[in-house]
């Protein structure tokens, strides 16, 4: 009873989440759009690029993914692909060639030109590119050949089979077409002024105030949306408070108290999506005492899940172990809720030489309640021994520590669609120093078979065996929870459905005032 009443009372401090489980509201059929169609969204951080070789962040996302066409996209509310710059495709018996047949008009933004296959060839050689520095390198790892054969045609040859390719690549932000000339005449300011072939053109950003998009005119989509107001937002009440008031057509909530207020709200449409985004941490194992996988352990043991499932996220988030999220193929559950064990926690922390305790620097993700979370994580691993040093910087300053690796513990919070976009990424050691910052490098042979395997029950025992290898027997890093991704929408608004990536694909949207 002690216990729990400390831990309410440090949740009294810190602004604790509540996320709702709502039913998804079913699309209603087309129908004519009335009114002005202008859209007023929140985003609830502001701008850092929109170069998708260096897209991080949700917010950042959430803009590019309407600004920029790939060859596949992803269905919106399905992991499934669907055409995009490329009308058809035809992949070769043994797996390894794709070609694509590119849309015949499709035409750069602002005057840019037509998009040939010459775009996409560029585009994947700069990723490709050590002196791009890219975060998604590592996913073209696959890639032996590129081949334009004319202009409205390119073929792309892998090493080995590679199932995922569609979906974790093209369809992902490393497949998004980027224009040469225009890469190259604006430079470093180019992620703050891009020049995309997607349904929305970029406008202007008017710094910690709003990113505004307008509808690209030369569109082979049939597009409601005139223009697209993505206001900057970071604070659930102040978004909550404008959507109430009209000020807002969508928001999404982050917060509980927020979502719990607004759920009350007959006037609104809830949108909810379960079991996305996942919490999860991992450890420096290039540093003291990291590397011990006792440390580890007792990290592990001194975290009490269902406590941080329960009081910050009010219920509406399950906790978890896997960094997959269960949507994704070759997901397995790892949680087993007895690891929590305080006591375990300080005997392995004692036989690696640290029954005094010891301190650990934590670089936290500065969103989606992980500020709150690293407060409750301190105060449990305080209880056995361990000094947690939370650091919650600015996102700009967190991606950088997160690249130099300058943490014993990472909090991050990763969505994505197939299960390479999680363990291997992460986890492979050629994709080191980044993404893969942790430097482990336990489990290459298992993650490369999973990779190149084309029998999907042969591929998923490979996928399990490696996930249970990094975050069971080596504890490489572990899950807390998986949260809902919550959405208040004006009752006008009309055939919204977020993508995987908690992103809104308006081309699909309209108003109906």
């Amino acid at each position: 009873m002690r216990r729990e009443k400390k831990f309410l009372a440090l949740l009294a401090w810190t602004a604790v989440g509540l996320w709702s489980v709502l039913g998804a509201l079913p699309l209603p059929s087309h129908a004519a759009p009335s009114g002005e169609q202008v859209i007023r969204s929140r985003t609830d951080d502001d701008l850092i690029t929109l170069d998708p070789a260096h897209v991080g962040k949700p917010s950042d996302h959430m803009h590019a993914m309407n600004i920029y066409s790939g060859l596949v996209r992803l269905k919106a509310g399905s992991t499934g692909v669907e055409p995009d710059l490329a009308t058809r495709w035809e992949v070769s018996p043994d797996g390894r060639a794709y070609t694509f047949y590119l849309r015949r008009g499709a035409k750069w933004h602002k005057g840019y030109g037509e998009v040939t296959a010459k775009d996409v060839k560029y585009t994947l050689d700069r990723i490709r590119d050590p002196a791009t520095k890219s975060r998604f390198r590592g996913l073209l790892q696959p890639l032996q050949k590129i081949e334009v054969v004319d202009d409205h045609t390119i073929r792309l040859t892998l090493k080995d089979p590679y199932p995922s390719f569609l979906g974790a690549v093209l369809a992902f932000r490393p497949g998004w077409i980027v224009n040469e000339r225009a890469i190259k005449e604006k430079g470093a300011k180019y992620g703050q002024d891009p020049i995309g072939s997607g349904p929305f053109m970029f406008e202007k950003w008017v710094r910690g105030s709003e990113v505004v998009l307008v509808r690209n005119p030369n569109t082979w989509e049939k597009v409601h949306i005139q223009r697209v107001v993505n206001k900057v937002i970071r604070n659930d009440t102040v978004a909550k408070l404008a959507i109430e008031r009209g000020d807002l057509d969508v928001a999404t909530l982050l917060e509980g108290a927020s979502i719990q207020e607004v759920k009350k709200n007959q006037k609104l449409n809830i949108l909810a999506t379960p079991g996305y985004a996942t919490h999860f941490l991992h450890f420096n194992l290039r540093k003291k005492p990291f590397d011990d996988v006792r440390v580890r352990r007792a990290i592990l043991h001194a975290t009490d899940r269902e406590a941080i499932a329960k009081h910050v996220f009010f219920g509406n988030a399950t906790p978890r172990h896997n960094l997959m999220n269960p949507h994704v193929f070759g997901y397995e559950e790892l949680y087993n809720k007895a690891d929590y064990d305080p006591a375990k926690a300080r005997k392995l922390l004692a036989e690696a030489g640290f029954a005094g305790g010891l301190d650990a620097d934590v670089n936290v993700m500065p969103a989606a309640q992980w500020p709150q979370v690293a407060a409750v994580l301190q105060e449990q691993w305080r209880q056995v021994g361990i000094r947690a040093k939370i650091s919650v910087p600015e996102r700009a300053i967190y991606d950088r520590k997160w690249r130099a690796g300058q943490f014993d513990i990472l909090f991050t919070r990763i969505t994505r669609v197939d299960p390479d976009q999680y363990i291997h990424q992460y986890f492979f050691s050629k994709n080191q120093p980044f993404p893969n910052t942790s430097g482990y490098a336990g489990a290459d042979g298992l993650l490369l078979k999973g990779r190149h395997t084309v029998d999907e029950a042969k591929r998923k025992e490979l996928i399990q065996a490696a996930a249970r290898k990094i975050f069971v027997e080596d504890l490489a890093g572990f899950a807390i929870v998986n949260v809902n991704y919550v959405v208040a929408m004006q009752p006008y608004v009309k055939n919204n459905a977020p993508t995987f990536q908690d992103s809104f694909p308006w081309r699909q949207v309209w108003l109906e005032k």
